[in-house]
This record gives structure tokens, C-alpha cells and sequence, in this order.
């Protein structure tokens, strides 16, 4: 299976996993928001969000494009972290981010 395969079986499990987990987001952020010029736009969203509104949108504008895709999306770190502080489980969307950073490495 090619990895553009994968990866998007990955982005299409990963939004299970986060309307599982009751982490799914009806609403954009404002549009202000996606100006940010900080990593993962740390400034002007919350982890989710930029996961959903940010992350996702890109890897599948990616794939769509049929363009090279990133070998080093160090997310689960940020992840992790992100929903220790808010005690948020979601041990789900944690297993399909690990996965889907081991397949972008193998390139």
C-alpha cells in the first residue's frame, strides 16, 4: 500500500477518533486565527483545533495535490502534553497520531 494511501486512512481515522473522544470542533476558529506565525499556531489556537482546522487541512490538501509529504511531524509530544494539562483522555487520537508520524518518517 503507498504511503499517500496510508496517510489518508490515517487523517480519515484520526477525525473518527476525535468525534469519539467528543473532541470534534462544529465551529472554525476566527479567521484571524489562521494568521498566526507561531508553530502549530500555539498563539491563537488551542491544540485541537490547530489539529483540526490546521493540521488535517494541509496533509489532505497535500495528498490532493499529489505533492511530497512531510517525514518529520513531531505532533504526539504536543498532544500528549496538551491533553495532560487539560485532563482531557484520548488515548484513541493519541494511538492513530503515533501511527500516522511513523508512517510519514518511513517517507
Amino acid at each position: 500500500m503507498s504511503q499517500s494511501i496510508q496517510v489518508q486512512q490515517l487523517l480519515e481515522q484520526l477525525i473518527i477518533a476525535l468525534q469519539q473522544e467528543r473532541l470534534w470542533l462544529s465551529e472554525l476558529p476566527p479567521v484571524e486565527a489562521f494568521n498566526s506565525t507561531e508553530p502549530f499556531c500555539i498563539d491563537t489556537m488551542n491544540f485541537v483545533q490547530w489539529l483540526q482546522f490546521v493540521f488535517i487541512a494541509r496533509m489532505q490538501a497535500l495528498l490532493d495535490a499529489k505533492v511530497n509529504l512531510p517525514t518529520n511531524a513531531s505532533i504526539t509530544p504536543l498532544a500528549e502534553e496538551y491533553f495532560r494539562m487539560n485532563g482531557i483522555k484520548a488515548p484513541q487520537v493519541m494511538e492513530v497520531l503515533a501511527r500516522l508520524e511513523q508512517c510519514l518518517a518511513q517517507g
